[in-house]
């Protein structure tokens, strides 16, 4: 039986060479690399979303900590990742984000396009959700990079990078 010889890629300048000779075009080449490599379906696309959304509303729940708390000395003196512990005992109980989460139209609209079907209930969405965020098991989607790819589907001008120093470290206190 003889072995059919592949190519051999050493760099991603050649990979693109190799990709366009075949004409195969970026997008396709990323969708292949999505659902071989990373292997994003419906279940993990939504799971991100309420991911990102949880975190947007806490990032402006610690906008309003900032706010009423600027000339705190007790938190202004610190940096870093004190500063983020230290800020994050002011922050609303995580249950209280997961609820302003799920009662937000925008949840509801997820729901339905990701759950087509099913009954949506707020208790048990919330329950469910709390029980996620905190799990262990979750500890690879709570990565900024994740975060800039579910911010590239909004086209807001407004939009927060999370590949920016310090990012990880919010976003770990503010899970």
């Amino acid at each position: 039986m003889n072995k059919v010889k592949t190519i051999k890629i050493n760099d991603y300048n050649h990979l693109v060479e190799n990709l366009k000779k075949f004409g195969i075009s970026p997008q396709e080449t990323w969708d292949l690399v999505e659902k071989t490599k990373i292997q994003l379906n419906k279940k993990t696309r939504w799971k991100l979303e309420k991911y990102f959304h949880y975190l947007m509303i806490r990032i402006n729940e610690l906008g309003e900590v900032y706010k009423k708390n600027k000339f705190d000395p007790k938190i202004n003196e610190l940096k870093g990742i004190k500063h983020f512990e230290k800020i994050k005992k002011y922050l609303p109980k995580r249950v209280d984000s997961i609820r302003k989460l799920v009662n937000m139209p925008l949840y509801f609209h997820g729901f339905n396009y990701f759950e087509h079907g099913k009954k949506f209930d707020k208790r048990k969405e919330v329950k469910n959700l709390e029980k996620l965020i905190i799990d262990k098991r979750q500890d690879y989607w709570w990565n900024p990079v994740w975060f800039d790819m579910v911010s590239e589907t909004y086209k807001s001008k407004n939009r927060i990078s999370f590949a920016l120093p310090g990012y990880k470290d919010l976003v770990k206190i503010l899970r």
